[in-house]
């Protein structure tokens, strides 16, 4: 059953498309197509009516969590809380491994791996900190930074500071920690309304926003609960097939949410982790990894220019994941015990076992059981919890705009 059937009508909007195995005016792939019906605006218009009344009565609900109004903070108040930043370091710690954040001034680079729970304790403004989350940086003061219109190759030395709390508050959206970022709201200047959707500057893409957050959720949530509606994609006769694998729609949404050289990628996060895709699996243009190998699709005049889904639903599931770099092995949680127990196995004492664990950065990297089948049966009870976590993303976004 798709997720909130009961209250969203999945089976409304299901019936506006049908599955084709070829779609003569999108290059033969295998999509979703509209039906040849008068009544399809109407059915997609109840759709986006009791989606959004939907989002916006959680919206109320989570809201109504916390308190309606706040005090204005001092700037030199720790608006995110000792018990927040230890929530949010680990993904403090993977942007800035992952992210090569070039905003970040050369002594603002961290160099020092805190103790698992270990705070920032340099509370002294003057204070040399290289630790992953700065103290200052938990401070009202910094969420009191805006952003400044700036040209062509001046966004770091205008905006890096700004942008370095805008992705301190994509983090607390992906927690849910939502009391700093309403608390930093009350500010009469505050500036998270303007980076909503915004770039490097206005020659490039808007994509260091923290609208991707919840663009990012909508999509994943849309797609994979459309494709609930068709299960002869991935079920027949009570046996699990993923017969979706090799849809369009669901190759590109996967694509588009988990990509790297966007200028932002924390909004990527939930989705590279359900789906175990490591950085750099996709980049901002889709190039072969084996061109002898897809020698074929220029042979069809498939142009990597002009078709702009390329190379989804060209392709299998598989094919898909290895186009442009063969996909490596993503440890599930399930993997760490086990590869431990080896290691005690060949008479290595505990703490050189956890020390090649942790130099090989040996740790869960995927969340679905059944790598790379969201739909199999294993994976049901993560399918769900994804599914509530992209739902609650979505609601999560009125948070900083009320």
């Amino acid at each position: 059953m798709a997720h909130q059937a009961a209250i969203l009508p999945w089976d409304v909007l299901a019936s506006i498309f049908e599955l084709r195995d070829v779609n003569p005016c999108q290059c033969n792939v295998k999509d979703f197509h509209p039906r040849d019906h008068l009544d399809n605006s109407r059915k997609l218009f109840d759709f986006i009516e009791a989606f959004l009344q939907k989002a916006f009565a959680d919206a109320r609900l989570e809201r109504s969590k916390y308190p309606k109004k706040y005090e204005v903070p001092d700037g030199n108040e720790v608006i995110v809380t000792d018990e927040v930043a230890r929530r949010i370091t680990p993904t403090v710690e993977r942007w800035l491994t992952e992210d090569d954040d070039p905003y970040l001034d050369e002594d603002s680079i961290p160099v020092k791996k805190l103790r698992r729970g270990q705070l920032c304790p340099h509370t002294n403004e003057s204070d040399r900190c290289k630790c992953p989350l700065p103290y200052k940086e938990r401070k009202m003061s910094a969420f009191k930074r805006f952003y400044t219109p700036n040209n062509c190759f001046e966004f770091g030395s205008v905006n890096g500071e700004a942008f370095r709390n805008l992705e301190l508050v994509k983090m607390l959206l992906l927690h849910g920690e939502m009391d700093p970022i309403l608390r930093a709201c009350t500010y009469e200047l505050s500036g998270l309304g303007a980076w909503w959707e915004e770039g490097e500057c206005h020659c490039g893409d808007p994509d260091l926003g923290w609208n991707r957050i919840c663009m990012f959720a909508m999509q994943m949530y849309i797609v994979l609960n459309l494709i609930y509606c068709f299960p002869e994609t991935w079920e027949r006769n009570g046996s699990p097939i993923d017969n979706y694998g090799d849809i369009k729609s669901y190759q590109f949404a996967i694509r588009t949410c988990t990509r790297s050289h966007y200028a932002s990628e924390i909004p990527t996060y939930p989705h590279r982790d359900f789906f175990g895709v490591e950085k750099g699996q996709f980049k901002d243009t889709a190039v072969p990894y084996d061109r002898q190998r897809w020698m074929h699709l220029e042979e069809k005049k498939v142009d990597i220019y002009i078709h702009p889904y390329f190379p989804c639903g060209l392709m299998s599931s598989n094919e898909f994941f290895n186009f442009e770099k063969p996909i490596s092995y993503q440890p599930h949680e399930t993997d760490i015990p086990q590869v431990r127990w080896m290691l005690r196995q060949k008479g290595l004492p505990v703490e050189l076992a956890e020390m090649i664990l942790e130099t090989a950065s040996y740790t869960p990297k995927r969340i679905l059981p059944v790598s790379g089948k969201p739909f199999h049966p294993r994976n049901r009870a993560e399918l769900n919890c994804y599914l509530e976590q992209c739902w609650q993303l979505i609601v999560r976004y009125r948070g900083p705009r009320t």
